[in-house]
């Protein structure tokens, strides 16, 4: 949804009813492209280390023991 937010915002910062160039356009969506693509490429970075960590011999039990972590540390206390 960031994606597109922003994708608009960029559209929306050249659009114009009077002018018919696409330069300022290209330019926007150029910018716009960089930031997404850096922010794409730290999330598919993220999900190899996940895959490495989770998917091998080892990892069902990374697995469980993380979500056993997970829901120990988020669980209410007893009343």
């Amino acid at each position: 949804m960031l994606d597109g937010a922003e994708l608009a915002l960029a559209i929306a910062s050249v659009a114009s009813p009077k002018s018919d160039s696409t330069e300022a356009l290209d330019s926007a969506l150029i910018r716009y492209e960089q930031v997404m693509f850096a922010r794409g490429n730290e999330t598919a970075a993220e999900s190899d280390a996940t895959m490495t960590e989770f998917i091998n011999e080892e990892g069902t039990a990374r697995g469980v023991a993380y979500m056993r972590s997970q829901f120990a540390m988020h669980q209410s206390p007893p009343e």
